[in-house]
């Protein structure tokens, strides 16, 4: 097709072949071609010579240069006369390890091939050519050629001489009817009037295609697309930042948190160390909880069987804090001291047992993998505030002792059925925060981005003819992980961070993979958008031990918590940020073992704060044993309807059709637990 003064010939992937082939054989050196000394030598001398054989004299080895010809030759490096006395060929075939060139403290080695080149050139005269970029341009004689009628300029002469040497003869040029249809519906995205058609074929002018252009140039439709391009990149301009919407008609009323963040315990905090204080505990210590108050509680297997159930009180004094008056233990000074922030639930219960079905229990909505976590259903419902961080981000850390851990599996922040561009992101505690982020040396990002353009573009084709989700995935995922190489070097970068602020944290503030670190940066996160933030950190799973271990990881975990909570406050981000404390179960009022707890989901408590929840408040109740709920029972599913009730979703509506069935985080279950809301 011809348009204008430009030519564009239906070659197709033949033509492009035998272009490429023509390159190719004029590079290919055989006995019939001369060394070319750019394309041949000048890369061989560059890698493995020119650095210490080159122009720059602090480098300089011997006083000899290679990159001149007269250097070379005076010195006896190469001697076109008698190529074989060429110290240079001497040196590149010795095998004494104070000769041979290149050296072995290099690390290179040249091949065969190189060496016979070498050999070559300094036969052939060892003629060294100025670079290319230093060769003034010459323009070659125009080729004759057998279809003059379709020459407009000389580049088309050089197209079509091409085609004359494979028997090859261009494409029909396109008639003026298909000319005009197709420019118009490029350029206005409309298909022309009859009238248009009609005044284009009638105008015999030489210009008429240069008219038309013109005229569609002008009009409104092309107005109207430019205007609307150009008002999309304004608001990029002023949003860069802005992210992705979710689903349509979500959020289903007005959201209290725009953005969460779970401090997950794992391991089962002990209720009745922390925030249960049961008087009765202490008074009966040493004595057998009554089976009346056991009845047919389900316990693990360890200590189902048992045979005596020992009363273990609080290791530790419980104290009322803040105007509120909360009580919890003094091992939780700075909770305690944002305890009229605080909505403490004393009642949550579950019927997991075992660490990682608890887990996955309240993250998934069941006991076994497979279904979406809850930061990809908030994902997938109400989309992205940010376009440079994933919406859903997930740190790990573990207690200092190694001491009592548990196993962080991909699927607690998976994306279960849902497409994958809704999975939570895991930032690594050690090495680079996000791996395989960073371009490859010698790759520019100007390249990564031009490369990232045109698979794009692939792989939006490949989703046009398959419609498949994970493509669409494939291509958002690139995009961001583009776009994260500046913003995570930012999100981490803490210098400008306040030596107040960082006092707050702790002393593992900086400490890269700790508790407190991730605690910074979960604030820094937030701040920037990403939506859901879950925190991991195992150790509180107290079987023995439980007088030393337990003190030491609320050491770890007391002034992170409590800091982030004070910094989103400082930064008026409390209100409409929700700040969840918990963990998969509580632990055991009898004592396992001599010093120890097992697992307990009959009662167990958590803490709330911002994001719409009640201030300064307790929720529910348990027996004076710690041991059965007896005021306002929270179960697992009703704690998730509550969260994404305050981050403006209906959990009865917001579902995913799957292998025939309707899901949704809450299965069937779940109440919105209006008690704890403000």
């Amino acid at each position: 097709m011809r348009l204008g003064n430009f030519s564009f010939m239906g070659i197709g992937i033949q033509m492009l072949m035998l272009i490429v082939g023509t390159v190719c054989q004029s590079t290919v050196v055989g006995e019939e071609t001369r060394i070319d000394f750019n394309r041949d030598i000048r890369p061989i001398l560059s890698e493995n010579c020119f650095d210490c054989h080159g122009q720059d004299p602090m480098k300089r080895e011997a006083d000899l240069r290679l990159d001149l010809r007269d250097a070379a030759v005076e010195a006896d490096a190469i001697d076109p006369q008698d190529p074989s006395a060429s110290e240079l060929i001497k040196r590149i075939h010795s095998d004494d390890p104070e000769v041979i060139m290149p050296p072995p403290k290099s690390n290179r080695k040249l091949s065969a091939d190189q060496k016979s080149l070498l050999e070559r050139w300094i036969m052939e005269g060892a003629v060294y050519q100025p670079h290319w970029a230093f060769v003034a341009p010459k323009r070659p004689a125009e080729p004759s050629v057998r279809v003059q009628d379709w020459v407009r300029n000389p580049i088309d002469r050089f197209v079509l001489a091409t085609l004359d040497a494979h028997t090859l003869t261009p494409s029909p040029e396109a008639d003026r009817v298909t000319l005009i249809k197709q420019l118009s519906i490029d350029l206005t995205g409309l298909p022309p009037t009859p009238n248009e058609v009609d005044a284009f074929l009638s105008d015999k002018a030489p210009k008429a295609y240069d008219k038309l252009v013109d005229r569609l140039l002008a009009s409104e439709p092309l107005a109207a697309l430019l205007q609307t391009d150009g008002a999309r990149a304004a608001e990029a301009a002023t949003a860069p930042s802005r992210g992705t919407p979710g689903l349509r008609g979500l959020p289903h009323h007005q959201p209290k948190a725009k953005r969460v963040v779970v401090f997950w315990q794992g391991g089962g905090p002990s209720h009745v160390d922390l925030f249960d204080d049961k008087p009765t505990l202490r008074k009966m210590a040493g004595k057998d909880i009554p089976d009346s108050v056991r009845g047919t509680t389900r316990l693990p297997t360890g200590s189902a069987g048992y045979s005596k159930w020992p009363c273990i009180p609080a290791i530790k004094l419980h104290k009322t804090y803040a105007k509120a008056g909360i009580a919890m233990s003094e091992m939780l000074p700075h909770t305690g001291r944002i305890a009229d922030d605080l909505c403490l639930v004393k009642s949550l219960h579950t019927e997991a047992v075992n660490h990682a079905p608890g887990v996955t229990f309240f993250l998934t909505g069941v006991q076994v993998p497979g279904r979406p976590s809850m930061g990809a259903w908030l994902s997938y419902g109400l989309g992205s505030e940010t376009k440079n961080l994933p919406t859903f981000v997930v740190m790990t850390s573990s207690d200092k002792g190694k001491s009592c851990g548990q196993l962080f599996y991909d699927y607690y922040w998976g994306n279960g059925f849902l497409p994958s561009r809704f999975q939570g992101v895991r930032f690594q505690n050690t090495g680079a925060a996000v791996p395989y982020l960073a371009n490859p040396p010698g790759v520019s990002s100007a390249a990564r981005r031009a490369l990232l353009d045109d698979i794009a573009a692939l792989n939006a084709a490949h989703l046009a003819d398959y419609g498949d989700t994970e493509i669409d995935t494939r291509i958002a995922q690139y995009e961001t992980a583009f776009r994260m190489q500046s913003s995570v070097p930012d999100l981490i970068d803490f210098s400008k961070e306040s030596k107040s602020t960082l006092a707050r944290y702790g002393p593992d503030a900086l400490n890269k993979g700790t508790y407190a670190n991730n605690c910074l940066i979960a604030r820094r996160l937030l701040e920037r958008g990403v939506r859901f933030v879950q925190l991991m950190h195992s150790g509180w799973d107290q079987h023995e031990d439980l007088f030393s271990q337990l003190e030491k990881q609320c050491t770890d975990t007391d002034a992170p918590s409590a800091a982030l909570v004070v910094d989103l406050q400082d930064r008026g981000m409390l209100d409409d940020t929700l700040v969840i404390w918990g963990g998969e179960f509580g632990r055991t009022p009898f004592g396992q073992a001599t010093n120890g707890r097992d697992h307990f989901g009959n009662a167990f408590s958590w803490w709330l704060a911002g994001g719409g929840v009640k201030p300064g408040t307790v929720y529910g109740a348990t027996d004076e044993f710690g041991w059965n709920i007896t005021e306002n029972p929270v179960h697992v599913h009703d704690m998730q309807a509550t969260i994404l009730h305050l981050a403006g979703v209906d959990h009865t509506r917001l579902t995913f059709r799957y292998q025939g069935g309707q899901y949704r985080l809450t299965d069937v279950h779940g109440h919105v637990v209006k008690g704890i809301l403000a």
